[in-house]
């Protein structure tokens, strides 16, 4: 802990100055003094007092003094480094370098057995108060407004506490959980240590395990499960083998079609994996890959045209085959395009709109207002005035149909009805006039 320093230029020898008093003031002049004055614990803490780091300059002896170290790691985390080999497994000093309390606030009913009401705020008591240790003084310095908090200063902890204390490093991984990086075996290595991660902190706990997790631990099935459940971006971070099971992906995509997002690029571009996720959300195929991924993208953002990009190169005697072949491709990938919008329609009318890169001809508009008869919207306006579609419409919609022929009230310049179709309505009859003007046309006649 003590370090070597060099001795200014001065009137005075070092024997000669009062170090304490100059200590007291100035905390820094510890680095300048003798080492016998190093060793004075009452020195020591007064520098201590004015900055956590002043425990660099400290001897080794009073680097492996428990109270004098909780008066440093408390003002200043970093000086956890200098603390000696024992005490850098203190999981109270470990926490407290962090800045974090180390009471542990036991719930009433874990003691009492007793449940709070409904509404009433859950009580509990500090278990280190009850044991009769009293560390209200640290906790309260650890933790005090304007202290910043040094979750980083874990890093500073002794092999055995982070990878043997699992209260201690569960603590810090909800503190914060970029700690996880500083876990080491066999914790890390620890199925149930990651569960408890996850399970403890639903916000932050999957990040944790994502990024942090052994790969081994990252092939674990029960274990990614709950990290999706928390979020469905979490399949990112699953191991290589685990992100090409197509069941199990299968599975997070049915479940929530974000995870369509995470997925590799096999599966984006996979038809049913695009039409399990679409029939959630038709923004899931925004995240489409391959050539379908680029009809996808064209048909959800309408307003930017998919155009092939490169010049035209003169590809030799066969490029006539070689074009026919490519036609042949396009033609092929656009009628697996109508089939998955086809399928989405079921759930969702306005699927049938997404069609329109491969085309919506009438036989397309035909099975999907079938299907749902809210996808007639989303027909050509040449189709949408087409009867047979309307009445499969109203039939989709409302279950049924009048059965009744369609009647024109106004018949058009040179339309000739026929009988077995429709039929014109009659003009109607005038209403009765009423009595005086009949009266009144009566003896118009008589005159």
């Amino acid at each position: 802990c003590s370090v070597s320093r060099s001795q200014p230029a001065s009137m005075d020898t070092p024997e000669e100055k009062d170090w304490p008093r100059e200590i007291e003031k100035n905390w820094w002049k510890l680095d300048l003094a003798p080492e016998e004055v190093t060793n004075i614990k009452d020195v020591v803490m007064s520098a201590i007092k004015q900055d956590g780091m002043a425990l660099k300059y400290a001897s080794q002896q009073l680097c492996a003094d428990w109270y004098v170290v909780a008066e440093a790691v408390c003002r200043d985390g970093e000086a956890l480094k200098y603390v000696s080999e024992e005490l850098r497994d203190d999981g109270k000093l470990v926490r407290w370098a962090m800045g974090m309390s180390s009471a542990k606030i036991v719930p009433v009913q874990e003691i009492s057995g007793d449940g709070a009401a409904p509404g009433e705020e859950q009580e509990g008591y500090d278990i280190e108060a009850m044991t009769g240790s009293d560390y209200t003084e640290y906790n309260e310095l650890a933790t005090a407004e304007g202290r910043p908090r040094q979750p980083n200063a874990l890093r500073h902890a002794g092999e055995e506490a982070r990878g043997n204390d699992i209260e201690l490093m569960l603590d810090a991984v909800k503190f914060s959980w970029f700690c996880a990086e500083y876990v080491l075996p066999p914790l890390a290595e620890s199925n149930n240590f990651w569960r408890k991660v996850i399970q403890q902190e639903v916000v932050t706990g999957w990040q944790a395990y994502g990024n942090y997790a052994p790969m081994s631990i990252r092939e674990d099935k029960n274990l990614m499960n709950q990290a999706l459940q928390a979020n469905p971006m979490a399949l990112r971070y699953a191991g290589p083998a685990l992100r090409k099971n197509r069941a199990f992906v299968l599975e997070a995509v049915k479940r929530d079609w974000r995870s369509l997002r995470a997925a590799i690029e096999e599966f984006r571009s996979d038809r049913e994996f695009l039409e399990v996720a679409g029939n959630q959300d038709l923004n899931a195929l925004d995240f489409a890959s391959g050539e379908l991924g680029k009809l996808a993208i064209q048909a959800i953002r309408l307003q930017i045209p998919y155009k092939a990009i490169g010049k035209k190169e003169w590809k030799g005697l066969g490029g006539a085959d070689e074009e026919e072949e490519k036609k042949k491709k396009e033609e092929q990938l656009k009628e697996e395009w109508k089939g998955i919008v086809l399928n989405l329609t079921e759930g969702n009318g306005r699927a049938l709109s997404l069609a329109k890169p491969a085309g919506i001809d009438y036989k397309l508009a035909e099975a999907a207002v079938k299907q749902n008869g809210r996808a007639l919207i989303y027909a050509e306006p040449k189709d949408r005035t087409e009867r047979n579609l309307v009445n499969q419409s109203v039939m989709s919609n409302i279950g049924t149909c009048s059965g009744l022929k369609w009647i024109h009230t106004v018949k058009l310049p040179g339309q000739v009805p026929d009988d077995e179709e429709e039929e014109i309505l009659k003009p109607p009859k005038p209403k009765n006039k009423s009595r005086k003007s009949k009266a009144k046309a009566k003896s118009s006649t008589a005159q």
